[in-house]
């Protein structure tokens, strides 16, 4: 799930894991509703992209790196959605306006994520995903 769906002020007040709680979504009533993904393949149950994250050195989860929770507010999270799920380079995701469709992963960093994102800037790509198609 996108974790920028979540209507947190109902449950905190401040912010959400260091996420400010203005960028939230709150509603799937908003213009341009298929531009905001809701739910895509994932290797974790969800993830709240930055416009800065880069893309994963390799696909698929990441080994280990000890305690994560300690430093949960310095994990990219946009790589958690980028995985070649269905080959060459591309995965599904359903939008806040139902609708369904297949997504290059390179697509990943062109999508609305929050209320104020701002288009990400395109990072390097790693070996891994050069050869997939851009959006």
């Amino acid at each position: 799930m996108n974790l920028w769906a979540y209507n947190a002020n109902v449950y905190i007040r401040g912010n959400l894991w260091g996420r400010k709680l203005e960028d939230h979504w709150k509603t799937m009533n908003v213009k341009r509703a298929g531009e905001i993904p809701l739910f895509l393949d994932s290797w974790w149950p969800g993830g709240a992209p930055a416009g800065t994250d880069a893309p994963p050195a390799v696909n698929g989860p990441p080994a280990p790196a000890g305690n994560l929770a300690a430093n949960a507010y310095h994990i990219p999270e946009m790589p958690h959605f980028c995985i070649d799920r269905h080959s060459k380079g591309t995965i599904n995701g359903v939008f806040m306006d139902s609708s369904v469709r297949k997504l290059g992963l390179k697509q990943l960093w062109k999508l609305r994520w929050h209320r104020n994102w701002k288009e990400a800037e395109v990072p390097e790509w790693p070996d891994w995903m050069k050869e997939f198609k851009d959006y």
